[in-house]
């Protein structure tokens, strides 16, 4: 089975550098093995656009996947904050 080639987009690479210093082991693991999981436990295709998403911790991958051309591109990578539903649904009102 062939990997997948990872590259970054520049906004993607932008984001890397404000992100603490802890989190980015674990970022840089994750990233590491879509290049063999391509589809992860815990990741999610998007809805909105094309793509999937996987968080660490409290960082959110996003990336596209290209089966044909083995290749991988990391969308984003940025700290999100989660709204628990019933939040989220008064706030519509």
């Amino acid at each position: 089975m062939n990997d997948f080639r990872i590259e970054f987009t520049s906004a993607a690479l932008r984001e890397l550098k404000v992100i603490d210093a802890g989190a980015l082991s674990p970022i840089g693991a994750t990233i590491s093995n879509l290049a063999i999981d391509i589809r992860p436990v815990g990741s999610r295709r998007l809805r909105t656009r094309r793509g999937y998403r996987i968080d660490v911790e409290d960082i959110r991958i996003i990336y596209t996947i290209d089966v044909n051309a083995l290749h991988i591109v990391i969308v984003s990578v940025r700290r999100h904050v989660a709204i628990p539903r019933e939040e989220f649904s008064t706030q519509l009102i």
